[in-house]
């Protein structure tokens, strides 16, 4: 039985007919492509184009802040039409894929529960000669261990370490490349804080957001649309001078930016 036969049903049913007070049917809305400024790298265009995929307007749009400075990007594995896996493995793959990439990157995990094993499966992605590379951090290490970690990752010689939030603040671990964020933190000041710790002394860095599937995270990550009160992070290093910046959407967008679709079933 067809949605239309149910609906058919439910309005010719003594039972329910008088409960019914409208019915209508609302067209699909054909999907929204859009074009960038300027091309993508042909390596990644000739990948799409073979997988025939297209960018919609929001991942356009999304590039373009990129491109323009505003460097958090929000990963989200939930989303509709995406593939429907864990947040845990797409953390580790971005995280894995910025070290083979020769970034220098922080791994922020919302416990301790999820940064060992993210830590663990980082490991195994890069084989035996890279392992050693990178290291989980915590608060429940010994105060030895944690300063023996906090001076490789100052010193360089930890490309990447896999955290809890006890490096999101009062630490100098030197110079990062990006940050990593697996799961929204709980508080707008805490995303702040821990995509500031990228970019402090050199160049430009970059911030992503991975969103699990709660409400929360969703909240700040609905599929095709702005993200709501999501840091835009960018960091410069200019004569010591940090800035991290964000940007507040308002609660009320027009009509036609809305998205109705629950980010998950």
């Amino acid at each position: 039985m067809g949605v239309p036969d149910l609906v058919r049903l439910l309005a010719e049913d003594p039972r329910y007919r008088s409960r019914i007070a409208h019915i209508e049917e609302i067209p699909p809305r054909l999907p929204q492509y859009g074009t960038l400024s300027r091309p993508l790298p042909d390596a990644l265009a000739a990948f799409l184009a073979q997988k025939g995929i297209r960018l919609y307007t929001h991942q356009c749009e999304a590039i373009e802040r990129v491109r323009n400075g505003e460097h958090l990007v929000i990963s989200n594995p939930s989303a509709k039409g995406a593939r429907d896996r864990s947040a845990h493995l797409e953390t580790r793959d971005l995280f894995v894929e910025a070290l083979r990439q020769d970034c220098r990157i922080i791994c922020f995990a919302v416990s301790r529960r999820t940064a060992e094993p993210v830590t663990r499966w980082s490991q195994e992605a890069l084989g035996a000669k890279r392992a050693g590379s990178i290291a989980s951090y915590r608060a429940g290490y010994l105060p030895e261990e944690r300063r023996a970690i906090e001076g490789a990752l100052k010193r360089g010689d930890l490309a990447g370490v896999v955290s809890t939030n006890a490096l999101e603040l009062g630490i100098d671990i030197g110079s990062l490349d990006g940050a990593i964020l697996s799961g929204y933190p709980g508080t707008m000041n805490s995303v702040w804080q821990q995509a500031g710790r990228a970019g402090r002394r050199r160049g430009d860095a970059v911030a992503v957001m991975v969103a699990f599937r709660d409400p929360l995270d969703q909240y700040c990550a609905p599929p095709a649309s702005t993200p709501r009160n999501a840091a835009t992070a960018t960091s410069r290093s200019t004569n010591r001078r940090h800035a991290c910046c964000s940007r507040d959407w308002p609660a009320k967008l027009p009509t036609d930016t809305l998205n109705t679709t629950p980010a998950h079933p």
